[in-house]
């Protein structure tokens, strides 16, 4: 932070008991909430709570927690972005992990991912494998930074000269 790099802690709330690699497959995991509140989410809980924990940027996991949301993983899904937000009391930029990855293949092409990404409540969606036609269906269909993006990266609500 001090030589002007933002780290991005990942991949909230917890990947360490994933057994599939969420680039290939959607990882699942059947732990109670309480359970991996005490473990797996503890770190990024201690880290929001630390002196740079708003100045940090956070990443989210394409995982299930079967006993948070059965159906979506925490990217998607408003409760796991509420979890992250709430629970785990991260207030910084959060983005989704890569949309191009398989474990998010059954929502739809690119766009639809990052729209989904972005209603479930991530301030942006991240898209890492640069093909121009979808980065170009992305910038055509995709809203601008929202007021909560904007206040985490500490940019004014209406900013001059700054393309959002």
């Amino acid at each position: 932070l001090k030589s002007g790099i933002t780290p991005v802690i990942k991949h909230s709330p917890g990947h360490g008991r994933a057994t599939t690699d969420s680039h290939h497959i959607l990882p699942c995991v059947g732990a109670s909430c309480a359970d991996l509140s005490f473990t797996d989410f503890a770190p990024f809980r201690a880290l929001a709570s630390s002196d740079v924990g708003g100045q940090i940027w956070g990443m989210t996991a394409h995982i299930v927690f079967e006993d948070l949301e059965p159906d979506h993983p925490v990217t998607v899904s408003e409760k796991g972005i509420n979890l992250i937000r709430n629970d785990i009391g991260f207030k910084g930029f959060l983005l989704s992990d890569d949309l191009d990855m398989k474990a998010l293949g059954g929502y739809g092409d690119i766009p639809a991912r990052a729209a989904a990404v972005l209603k479930a409540g991530c301030d942006a969606a991240l898209y890492c494998a640069g093909e121009l036609k979808i980065m170009e269906k992305l910038a055509e269909n995709l809203p601008k930074l929202g007021k909560n993006a904007l206040k985490a990266l500490q940019i004014p609500a209406n900013p001059k000269n700054i393309a959002v």
